[in-house]
């Protein structure tokens, strides 16, 4: 290369890194290929290799390839221009495009591996090779009461319990001797003040891993778990004492789904004595409907059983009703869990069935207050938007229209019945703001003053503030407030743009735009449906939302059942 950095010559490999044969390149200046971001720092660089003989530099550059992508290039670049051999700059160019790649994918996995891990509830170690804590997430505080600082940096073996020790010490080991291996075991951990916690620990040899580099211990907090078991060990008998004396019924089944024993307060619930209820078909214990839940419920579980991929401890949850012996109904919640033989193989059923009758009687009675609940708020909603529209006679019925229509167009769009909800609550409230426009601006019927209008524009804003205070389900005061805005940022009152717009508020904006222009103004006679339609298909994608656009021509155009406003 010359000292003003034209090519003189190039080697082959110039096709293999930048798609050019070598004669495209000769005459041709170095600077035209590299990225503009890096222009400056390469001809700094030139520069430097220029002011003395023999000098070398070495860089990084972007440089554009045939086809239009970018390659990361190592360059080193040497002064030959006294050598009258060459008489030139030689650089040495070295694709490493892919090494770079490599690099952001190790630098991004290495994020997610860190937001997964700061997110677990489990303590999720990292040791180096010689076992000594590289990192330790954040949930080890809550886990041992210490935090991560004071845990990394420090040996694995040094808060496990004596007793446990040899055989951490020997899975460890084996770890280091297996890449790739996987060990699991209960441990012994110290806490800050003495005291000792299981957990269950699980170990991954990632040493060869780049991405990681070590050895990954997940532990689990099992020490319920422990004294749990420890507990069932010791008092087998005393177990049995308190299932028979509880209110709720202790079973089991066998395979084909017949007792192999049932709790005493099984007379307390359903009216039979042991021996009575074990002699009971299921057919004849529940009612079909139940009957019919459940044995589908059990046929699902049994199918997962197949798949080997579902807890074998997992517990089924079901709610049925069951035929007391005086011909009446209880209903029960049963937990179900399967046995099992040492090998895993199901050998029957175990659950605990508990009375829920009153609670489903509270939760129906909860529901039924919920629904007087939505009845108030609807009326209170009614009475506020009477109460906007009683100040402007010409307006009546805007606010009923537009919720008509939005409901129609979120039908349409596949909305939820609670969502549908929410967007009919917004439309009857959306003009509420006008409440603090003077009434003879409403009903003002020739042009409006700039300033009129502005106090018109207003109430959007004014809505806001009287609605952001009052706890909806649904966020009324945004949706409200953003009623005029429009996608391409030409609304108010803020001018947000589409990606800002709420969904709810689109639909809420195109409902009031063709229920105005239908309607009656003290400025000007109804437009009609037509125009309005016409006026919302004309600004698609410009004022309005497409798909709200395309719905509300489908629901007036409906050969079926075509809207049409009702008064």
């Amino acid at each position: 290369m010359s000292a003003e950095g034209t090519v003189r010559y190039v080697s082959p490999s110039v096709n293999l890194v930048l798609g050019l044969n070598p004669e495209e390149a000769i005459g041709a200046s170095i600077f035209e290929y590299i990225q503009q971001e890096t222009l400056q720092l390469v001809a700094d660089d030139f520069a430097k290799v220029l002011q003395k003989p023999g000098a070398t530099v070495q860089t990084e550059i972007r440089i554009q390839h045939k086809d239009g992508t970018w390659r990361t290039l190592e360059a080193s670049a040497t002064n030959f221009l006294h050598d009258p051999a060459v008489e030139g700059i030689v650089i040495n160019y070295r694709d490493i495009t892919e090494r770079r790649r490599v690099e952001e994918e190790l630098k991004r996995q290495e994020k997610h591996f860190r937001a997964l891990t700061e997110r677990s509830s489990d303590v999720i170690v990292v040791l180096d090779k010689n076992g000594t804590a590289r990192y330790v997430s954040p949930s080890v505080e809550h886990a041992l009461g210490i935090t991560p600082a004071q845990s990394e940096g420090v040996g694995f073996l040094t808060s496990i319990h004596p007793d446990d020790v040899q055989q951490a010490a020997e899975d460890w080991d084996y770890l280091l001797k297996h890449p790739g291996g996987t060990t699991k075991g209960e441990r012994r951990i110290r806490h800050p003040d003495g005291s000792w916690s299981y957990v269950e620990a699980i170990g991954y040899n990632f040493l060869d891993d780049p991405a990681v580099e070590g050895v990954v211990v997940n532990m689990r907090d099992i020490n319920e778990r422990k004294q749990a078991e420890e507990a069932i060990r010791k008092s087998e008998e005393r177990y049995r004492l308190l299932a028979e004396n509880q209110s709720d019924v202790i079973w089991t089944m066998d395979t084909n789904l017949k007792y192999t024993y049932i709790s005493p307060s099984i007379t307390h619930l359903r009216g039979y004595t042991i021996e009575e209820a074990k002699t009971i078909s299921m057919e004849d214990m529940m009612t079909p409907a139940s009957l019919e839940a459940a044995m589908r419920i059990m046929a699902e579980e049994d199918a997962k059983e197949h798949t080997g991929q579902c807890d074998p401890n997992r517990t089924i949850t079901m709610e049925v009703e069951l035929y007391r012996k005086d011909g009446s109904t209880v209903w029960a919640e049963n937990a179900v869990t399967y046995l099992r033989d040492s090998s895993g193989q199901i050998t029957g059923y175990q659950g605990v069935s508990r009375d829920i009758t009153e609670r489903r009687e509270a939760t129906k009675q909860l529901q039924q207050s919920y629904q007087n609940l939505e009845r108030a708020m609807d009326g209170a909603v009614q009475a506020i938007a009477l109460t906007v529209e009683s100040r402007d006679r010409y307006t009546a019925g805007h606010q009923k229209r537009v919720a008509q229509l939005a409901y129609a167009i979120a039908q349409k769009l596949g909305y939820t019945s609670d969502q549908i909800r929410g967007i009919r609550i917004a439309a009857l409230l959306h003009d509420i703001g006008k409440i603090s426009v003077p009434q003879e601006i409403l009903s003002k019927p020739g042009k409006l003053t700039d300033v009129e209008f502005q106090l018109i524009k207003a109430h959007s804003q004014t809505a806001y503030d009287i609605l952001k205070s009052v706890e909806f389900p649904w966020p009324i005061a945004d949706i409200v407030v953003q009623h005029h805005e429009r996608m391409n940022g030409s609304g108010y009152p803020s001018g947000i743009r589409e990606d800002k717009l709420l969904m709810e508020a689109r639909i809420l904006a195109v409902a009031d735009v063709v229920e105005a222009m239908s309607s009656h103004r003290p400025y000007r006679a109804p437009l009609g449906v037509d125009k309005a339609l016409e006026e919302i298909s004309r600004n698609s994608g410009i004022l309005y939302d497409p798909s709200v656009v395309d719905a509300c021509l489908w629901v007036f155009n409906d050969k079926d059942k075509g809207f049409k406003f009702e008064d």
